[in-house]
């Protein structure tokens, strides 16, 4: 992903009530995607996914993690389709997020 395409990035979050505020009520358009840890205090990244799904089904999920315990079948159940390994790079995750904004 271009260095100019990181400008374009709307917001981050680093809580749950900090996520759920930014994407509650539900705006469509307003985020592209979703990129989230596994491991996080209070909710972990598929409670997230799940929580995210109930507001916007349409909204991709990436989940990153450094300890993958899920098989796939929970990670679609919380609907997510795509997940990166830590370590990763800024190439994987650049095609990563290439990939779930072409499919949104």
């Amino acid at each position: 992903m271009p260095r100019s395409s990181w400008s374009r990035l709307k917001g981050f979050c680093r809580n749950r009530v900090d996520s759920f505020s930014t994407i509650s009520p539900p705006a469509p358009g307003r985020f592209d995607v979703v990129v989230t840890d596994q491991n996080m205090p209070e909710m972990g990244g598929l409670d997230l996914a799940r929580a995210i799904a109930a507001l916007r089904s349409d909204l991709p999920v990436v989940l990153i993690s450094g300890n993958r315990l899920s098989t796939d079948d929970e990670l679609a159940a919380a609907n997510i389709q795509y997940h990166l390994d830590k370590p990763f790079t800024g190439a994987s995750l650049g095609l990563v997020l290439a990939q779930a904004l072409r499919r949104s």
